[in-house]
């Protein structure tokens, strides 16, 4: 019987020692390249964070506890009630559009 010589054992084993050497070898000469403002960025990250847990306790600390877990499911506080008193309704930016 015809066998080609791409599937014997040996064939096989050292094309996959081959490719576990080239994927060794790609893994560990990775360089870190930094972009710029890279620490900027950093900062600014920070910064959101902690803006953001300001005013989650802001708003825990005056009792609003009652959030829309489908359009805030991390509780980030972020996103208020879907309805609320300072929402307008489409026909009154119709009544006050100028002419």
């Amino acid at each position: 019987m015809f066998r080609p010589v791409i599937q014997q054992t040996r064939v096989l084993f050292g094309l996959a020692v081959f490719c576990l050497g080239l994927l060794f070898w790609a893994s560990s000469s990775k360089d870190k390249i930094l972009l710029e403002n890279y620490d900027e960025k950093v900062r600014s990250a920070e910064l959101m964070n902690k803006a953001m847990s300001v005013l989650k306790d802001y708003r825990l600390s005056n009792g609003v506890t009652n959030i829309d877990s489908i359009s805030d499911p991390n509780f980030t506080y972020l996103i208020g009630k879907k309805f609320g008193p300072i929402q307008s309704i489409m026909h009154t930016f119709q009544k006050n559009k100028p002419r």
